[in-house]
């Protein structure tokens, strides 16, 4: 991780943190930090049993990630971190009752701050822009069509800025409805799966795993309903009732009496269309 990334991806954070030496080491460390948790790619995050993302960091990595630096900065950084409550930092033990590593996560106020402040956009675009250009496609990728309320769907939340990137790759081929509702078909299947087997949400748009709960649209029952001839069950879900037919059909020959049903049936769900899709769309139970 390029130290220098920070100062591309995140200058308009620097005013939080105020203009002194100190202040904008603190926004290297708590952005570095905020960035590991945010991101699948590193081996040393993980899901604590507590339900959050911890960077689990030897203070030799963060002093390699920031550039080189001494120890002494970056461990007085971390204490005023934690001391103004931007940090949580804890030691989980993980290589046994003396692994004395700090593992580290922003704090649950700074955690909607952090998924807004990681770029959604590659390295490579933002380092081709020039600044306004960045800040511009920055924003544009926050505004994501429907995300918000397709992650509260998906039943794990988890490294949410990587989430949004593979949303807004999912819909160039998958309208928000559809996937919406293939995500809660799957939310419905692992309800009683625990957390940490349920797929990343990227993982999951990245797999294209809304393939495997396909969801039948209104206007698909409808037309395989037409193309199955069931017009009864056409006509109860348009009127409650068969479909009526007019008087004299069922006067003419047996040959000519099919064909006259059938086209009035189809004239007769044309005219009712709407009512069957909103019947479809919201079945009795």
């Amino acid at each position: 991780m390029r130290s220098d990334l920070f100062v591309t991806l995140f200058p308009a954070r620097l005013a939080g943190y105020g203009n002194t030496a100190s202040a904008v080491l603190d926004m290297y460390v708590f952005e570095l930090i905020a960035f590991r948790c945010n991101s699948e790619f590193s081996r040393a995050t993980y899901t604590h049993t507590d339900g959050n993302v911890w960077w689990r960091a030897p203070i030799k990595e963060l002093q390699e990630d920031l550039g080189g630096l001494t120890e002494r900065p970056v461990r007085a950084s971390l204490d005023r971190l934690a001391t103004e409550r931007r940090l949580v930092r804890e030691r989980h033990l993980k290589d046994g009752p003396y692994d004395r590593t700090w593992s580290y996560r922003p704090s649950d106020e700074n955690i909607a701050s952090c998924d807004e402040s990681v770029a959604f956009t590659s390295d490579e675009d933002v380092a081709s822009s020039s600044p306004s250009e960045g800040s511009k496609k920055r924003s544009a990728a926050r505004v994501i069509d429907g995300f918000s309320e397709w992650y509260q769907t998906y039943p794990r939340h988890i490294a949410k800025a990587s989430a949004a990137k593979a949303y807004g790759t999912a819909l160039k081929k998958i309208t928000p409805d559809l996937l919406l509702a293939s995500t809660a078909e799957f939310a419905k299947s692992v309800e009683d799966t625990e957390q940490r087997f349920i797929p990343y949400p990227a993982s999951w748009l990245n797999g294209e795993r809304w393939s495997d709960f396909p969801v039948v649209t209104p206007e698909q029952k409808l037309q395989q309903l037409i193309e199955d001839k069931s017009w009864r069950e056409i006509g109860r879900l348009g009127a409650g009732s068969d479909i009526p037919l007019p008087p004299g059909i069922n006067d003419l020959p047996v040959q000519a009496r099919a064909a006259a049903r059938e086209d009035h049936y189809r004239a007769w769900v044309a005219d009712h269309r709407n009512q069957i899709l909103s019947a479809l769309c919201n079945p009795s139970p």
